[in-house]
């Protein structure tokens, strides 16, 4: 039988070059990237072991850059579960894409075409560039993340102008709706001390009817409990955050999946040898044979 409150995984997981980790079952994790340290929440709907939140990080071949996908199926149990895993599949097998837009255009069209199975899923996906202290984000029908600006110690929503527009109404839809859709992304500099959080639509549609006039939590009753948490450890905010919002942890996954990322900007320089390396590992995976 499933236990109530999912499993802790205390150790901290310190990620190589071209290291992945992810899935789609519930994880308590603390995940350090090239320059970018994560805490990982995830728990199934009704805390089943699998369910269709996924969530994946990654360090790329290039070694400067670390990579985040949550996305979303429609959908509950086992056969949300499976669809879950193909897209997971298709994140690692699409993963050196360079250009995020480039990557998100082709999960998407592979995602349509291939494993949906007639589902359709949202998704978050962020590329973080070391060297620059860039976060890139696109979402496929997904909500966009929160900032904490450490200049003004508060939580805000990210500004709604994604750069790269394009002509056309087919524009950031969930994935396999259509095969042939353009994503948009949105640039933001974070710095040591920001943080971001990126979460599933479980969070924000938590019944919540004493902060919101529709009876869930919204982004705005969101942004208002973590303005009232106060100074916590980066640890700390998402089990205080969902003590607040939902009461009690064993009941965050009781009407739907539920998965929460924070990333922080840790001001880490890219090692040497990621960076003179990177050329030979990005040939390397070019010419590699795909998994069967």
């Amino acid at each position: 039988m499933p236990s109530d409150t999912p499993e802790p995984e205390p150790s901290e997981l310190r990620m190589q070059c071209m290291e992945v980790w992810g899935g789609n079952e519930s994880a308590t994790r603390e995940v350090a990237l090239t320059g970018l340290d994560a805490w990982v929440y995830c728990q199934p709907h009704l805390n089943s072991r699998t369910g269709g939140d996924v969530y994946y990080l990654s360090s790329c071949a290039s070694g400067r850059i670390s990579r985040l996908l949550i996305a979303d199926v429609a959908g509950h149990g086992d056969d949300a579960g499976k669809t879950a895993r193909a897209l997971r599949e298709l994140m690692r097998r699409n993963i050196n894409y360079i250009n995020q837009t480039r990557l998100v255009e082709a999960i998407n069209g592979q995602f349509a075409q291939g494993v949906s199975g007639g589902r359709f899923a949202t998704a978050l996906i962020s590329t973080y560039f070391c060297p620059t202290q860039s976060l890139f984000l696109s979402t496929a029908g997904h909500p966009w993340p929160v900032h904490f600006d450490s200049a003004t110690g508060i939580w805000k929503e990210l500004p709604d102008s994604p750069a790269g527009r394009r002509d056309g109404p087919l524009q950031d839809l969930p994935f396999g709706v259509i095969d042939q859709v353009s994503y948009r992304q949105v640039q933001l500099k974070i710095v040591p001390n920001d943080l971001v959080l990126c979460f599933s639509d479980g969070l924000i549609e938590f019944p919540c009817t004493n902060r919101s006039s529709n009876g869930q939590l919204g982004t705005e009753g969101l942004l208002e409990v973590l303005n009232s948490l106060g100074p916590l450890a980066p640890g700390q905010i998402i089990p205080e955050l969902l003590q607040r919002v939902t009461g009690n942890l064993s009941t965050a996954s009781q009407s739907d999946d539920l998965t929460l990322v924070l990333l922080r900007p840790n001001g880490a320089p890219v090692p040497l040898e990621n960076s003179l390396g990177a050329p030979w590992r990005l040939l390397r995976e070019l010419f590699r044979k795909p998994a069967d």
